[in-house]
Parts: C-alpha cells; structure tokens; sequence
C-alpha cells in the first residue's frame, strides 16, 4: 500500500518522506585519522618523498586536522545544527581520545574505519584481532 511519502510504481514521490518535508538528504562523513598513518607514503597535497624517511610534512599536516580542522569543523556543524557520521581510526582515537569523546558528545555518529590504515581484506587471521580493537575503543570513548 503506497502512503503520501512513499515513491509510487514509477519511483516518483507524491509527497516529504524525509524529516520536515525535506526533499533531498546529504550524508556528511568527517575522517579521524591522525596519527594512524604510516610514517611515510601517507596520501596528502606534499609531493612524495623517498619511503625511507620519515615524512614529516606530511605528518605535520595530519596533526593539523585534529588540532585545528576537526575541532573548527564541530563548531561549525554546531552552528549549522548538522549531524555527521565520522569514520575513527582506532589508532587516531587512542592517541585523541578527548577528540573522539567530543564528536560523540556533540551528537555526531561514531563509525570504526580500522585500527591502521592497513588493509584488512588482506590481514591474517592474527591482524584481525584490529577489528575486536577498534570496536574496544569504539565503547571506551562513547562510555557504554
């Protein structure tokens, strides 16, 4: 049985179906990720450099993003009264666990994006002990 918000056989909508009559939804996700990044060949605007240093640029940009951008993107969502979903390193939460607590606190949605930035299709049965990390520290910062 089709309602007022339900698309009819056509995919057309004869009415709101999302919150206050809203027609269209956009889903906003913030990546933490900080400090989880291997030393060097992390993806950033630095050009790359030889794999055997360090890549402190690079680096310096990353901590830019938790000490700077994330904390000015919350206000701004605040003022905007927006809502979004942020994608948490595990590593980057254990390094800022004050960070990841004020995303949740704030109302922002909390989602596990891997304890490293290492691929977890390819990890041994050993490495996926990484899942049961993340959602550890998933439920130490949002205090259940």
């Amino acid at each position: 049985m089709l309602n007022s918000s339900t698309p009819d056989l056509q995919g057309i909508s004869k009415g709101p179906f999302w919150r206050d009559g809203a027609r269209m939804v956009i889903s906003i996700s913030m990546q933490m990720e900080a400090g989880a990044q291997p030393t060097s060949g992390a993806e950033s605007p630095m050009p790359p450099i030889d794999p055997k240093y360090p890549d402190l640029g690079t680096t310096k940009w990353y901590e830019y993003g938790f000490k700077e951008g994330l904390p000015r993107l919350l206000d701004m969502f605040d003022r905007k009264r927006v809502k979004v979903t942020s994608h948490m390193v595990g590593a980057a939460v254990d390094l800022h666990p004050g960070l990841a607590k004020e995303i949740v606190e704030r109302g922002h949605e909390a989602s596990g994006h891997g304890q490293t930035w290492t691929a977890q299709y390819s990890m041994t049965p050993e490495k996926a002990v990484c899942r049961r990390a993340v959602h550890a520290a998933h439920e130490r910062y949002r205090g259940l």
